[in-house]
């Protein structure tokens, strides 16, 4: 399910895991980001896209996205393996990992919350450079956007502009019963949000 995630944005499956990887906590139930304030001191499994990463020597952290929001990962030198530690390296922007870690409160990270890893899973490797930067740091022209539609919609943004439509559908659907919507394929500025109810 994870490999198809990156197709078209330039990947190729990884089989490498983690040589800390405890295949008992890896394999546990997966859950979303926004579960995780029920978790607390929980050791849990998120899954999702490298959306940022940040090395600060004997500190790093990753930022974990999913459909659900971000999530950070705290590596501490102190705190987990050497073998942990030095995986950060491999790691690159919109890859798709398995994260198994315990949930911690914390004051600065966002939602806060972060999670100590205790394993990571590589489950599908993005090449590097990326065309474009879903984070939108570094703004791309239309053509290129369009050319990577795949990468240019894991923006937060852009993201909203669909979740704010699938909500106003759902809405019409449940107030008008009996008709029927017919979407379109472009998505191009002036699209009509609506295209025709039948």
């Amino acid at each position: 399910m994870y490999q198809d995630c990156n197709r078209g944005a330039g990947t190729r499956n990884h089989p490498h895991n983690g040589s800390s990887q405890n295949e008992t906590s890896v394999n546990q139930m997966r859950i979303l980001t926004d579960q995780l304030k029920e978790n607390i001191d929980q050791e849990i499994t998120v899954a999702g896209w490298v959306h940022e990463l940040r090395d600060l020597g004997g500190i790093k952290f990753l930022l974990l996205r999913d459909r659900k929001g971000l999530v950070q990962i705290t590596f501490l030198k102190e705190k987990v393996s050497t073998a942990l530690f030095q995986q950060f390296s491999q790691l690159g922007r919109e890859d798709v990992i398995k994260v198994t870690g315990v949930v911690s409160t914390s004051d600065i990270a966002q939602m806060g919350i972060e999670v100590f890893p205790t394993a990571i899973t590589m489950l599908s490797e993005a090449d590097s450079p990326l065309p474009l930067d879903p984070a939108q740091k570094v703004k791309a022209d239309f053509d290129t956007r369009l050319n990577h539609r795949v990468l240019d919609l894991r923006s937060h943004s852009h993201r909203l502009i669909f979740q704010v439509k699938a909500c106003l559908i759902s809405g019409f659907r449940e107030s008008c019963p009996g008709f029927e919507k017919s979407q379109s394929p472009i998505d191009f500025p002036g699209e009509s949000l609506f295209d025709f109810w039948i």
